[in-house]
């Protein structure tokens, strides 16, 4: 677990963000196989979740992060850094073979002032959080497919026996433009915005995510109250988290 304080940037005197962040394996995998990077100065935040075997999965989300990451610093739109990412994982699953399966979700953000504006591939997820909590992305699953169709209720998936089901992740194929997720939203004083891996959020409910945020004493105390509950509730697979605000909200500065 880290905290990244406030910082000052340079191209955009009125940002100033808080960040905290937790990535650990939880309690029943070998390896952890997600990634999270955050660069507060700049605005910058990217959460993976790799899959695959053989340090396969933790290979295509590092390079992913490290790609979102490099790209976005340069100045490239999200979407657009996500699509690169998928390149290079893409690239990388061919070169390898030794690392077998190489695929990897993603969930990146750039927030700069008052807006944020996000970008995935798979079911990592970004919630924005004020009076309420709200689910800014859209999981590329079977079963969110199932529900955007009519087929199921939306109370039914989430504990489906195929809610892990991806359609969509970095690696396994050639993705296009389109088939990138994004999304700009108002991010003003008020809001926190959430980054989470399928580990942390299959295991708590929205508003279970939202109490525990906003009783907390900080970001990392809420941080580390999300990653306590996940480990409570058997922390089934890696668990990873990024919570963001602005650092002038005067409850929310981190020391």
């Amino acid at each position: 677990m880290k905290s990244d304080a406030p910082l000052n940037d340079p191209t955009n005197s009125t940002l100033r963000l808080s960040a905290a962040s937790v990535c650990h394996v939880g309690k029943l995998r070998i390896e952890n196989q997600d990634r999270v990077e955050l660069r507060s100065k700049a605005g910058l935040f990217v959460l993976a979740d790799g899959m695959g075997g053989h340090d396969g999965g933790g290979k295509a989300s590092q390079i992913a992060v490290d790609a979102v990451m490099r790209s976005m610093e340069s100045g490239t739109e999200p979407a657009d850094a996500v699509l690169q990412a998928n390149a290079e994982v893409h690239r990388a699953s061919e070169e390898h073979a030794r690392f077998g399966t190489m695929g990897t979700t993603v969930v990146a953000a750039r927030i700069a002032g008052q807006f944020c504006e996000l970008a995935w591939v798979g079911d990592s997820r970004a919630y924005l959080l004020g009076h309420e909590i709200k689910q800014l992305t859209t999981d590329h699953s079977v079963v969110q497919q199932w529900v955007d169709q009519g087929d199921i209720a939306a109370a039914e998936a989430r504990n489906h026996p195929r809610r892990n089901v991806l359609t969509r992740a970095l690696g396994g194929k050639r993705l296009t433009r389109d088939q990138i997720g994004s999304a700009r939203v108002r991010f003003s004083d008020e809001h926190q915005l959430l980054l989470t891996s399928d580990g942390l959020h299959g295991l708590l409910t929205d508003d279970e995510m939202r109490e525990i945020i906003q009783e907390s004493d900080g970001l990392q105390a809420a941080v580390n109250g999300l990653f306590d509950l996940a480990m409570e509730r058997g922390g089934t697979d890696n668990i990873s988290a990024i919570l963001v605000a602005h650092a002038h909200a005067p409850d929310l500065i981190e020391a």
